[in-house]
């Protein structure tokens, strides 16, 4: 469907795709390894019709949106830094508006992608 909505874009000109993933994208944990890998496809599938559009060179945005754990009927338990589920969605459509890349909910999200993916995956397996 996204790669449909790509070639509508370039055909028409312009356009933005958005693409929910999450920041389990980040996290090769073995308590939930479909859900972590298909995240991560989706990240790297949205970042490639991004490239895809940046060659077009017509005004494409594509945003890839990464929430962590927001306040949903989704969410098991009370999770570290569990969202409320307004403050995420304005996030999501402030980031939306702005046409930005790339955006984690909440931003603090960000920071721990950026750790996880520094971090060498032995070392998470310490603690997973």
């Amino acid at each position: 469907m996204s790669l449909t909505a790509m070639n509508y874009f370039v055909q028409r000109g312009s356009g933005h795709l958005v693409g929910v993933s999450s920041a389990a994208a980040h996290f090769s944990g073995g308590l939930t390894p479909t859900y972590n890998a298909t995240k991560a496809f989706a990240s790297h599938y949205l970042n490639s019709l991004r490239s895809r559009a940046a060659h077009s060179k017509k005004p494409i945005a594509v945003t890839t949106v990464e929430p962590g754990f927001v306040d949903t009927a989704m969410v098991e338990g009370r999770p570290m830094w569990l969202a409320p589920l307004e403050k995420s969605v304005s996030q999501m459509v402030k980031a939306i508006n702005k046409r930005v890349d790339h955006v984690f909910i909440t931003k603090r999200w960000r920071y721990v992608a950026l750790l996880l993916d520094l971090m060498p995956n032995a070392l998470i397996r310490k603690f997973v």
